[in-house]
Parts: C-alpha cells; structure tokens; sequence
C-alpha cells in the first residue's frame, strides 16, 4: 500500500481519509536568504538589497550573512499596503 503526502499531511491509499501527520515533516525554515526571500515578494534580488540597504525592510544580520523573516516580511507587507480613500464629498 502506498502513501498519499499533501502538505505535512499523509493518507494511506485504500484508508479511510482521515490525514496524519507525516512521520518526518520537513523542518520549518526560520530564516530566508535574499535570494528566496525577493523571490517571495516578487522583486528582483537587487531591488530587495535597496530596500535593505537603506533600512525600509526588516532583516536580520547573522555576522556578515543577511536574511528575512517571513512572519516580519508578512507583516511589512501588510503596512505597505495602499488603502482606498473613501470620497466623502461626493455625497
């Protein structure tokens, strides 16, 4: 019988379709490099080193080495986010 893995999840074929967790889940990477961490936010590596460089995302150093959270990624992203201006004049 052969295993069915969704996620962190596996099911059995031919089992019920109840999932359980894995036997040996994937470890949970605290940190992203740039590389990764531009992929995540969809901008070239060189525009993330900007935006590094000059303070405007958070990062962490470890000696000489940079990398991204992605809970304080996720959490930039929601500050950066533009919200729509509601026109109260036009009623």
């Amino acid at each position: 019988m052969s295993a069915v893995n969704i996620g962190g999840l596996r099911r059995e074929e031919g089992s019920s379709n109840i999932l359980e967790p894995r036997e040996n889940p994937a470890p949970v990477r605290l940190l992203l490099t740039p590389i990764e961490a531009a992929r995540a936010l969809s901008v070239c590596p060189r525009t993330l080193w900007g935006l590094t460089h000059h303070g405007q995302i958070p990062f962490v150093r470890i000696g000489r080495l940079v990398r991204y959270s992605p809970g304080d990624l996720q959490a930039w992203i929601e500050k950066q986010t533009q919200r729509p201006r509601v026109n109260r004049s036009a009623a």
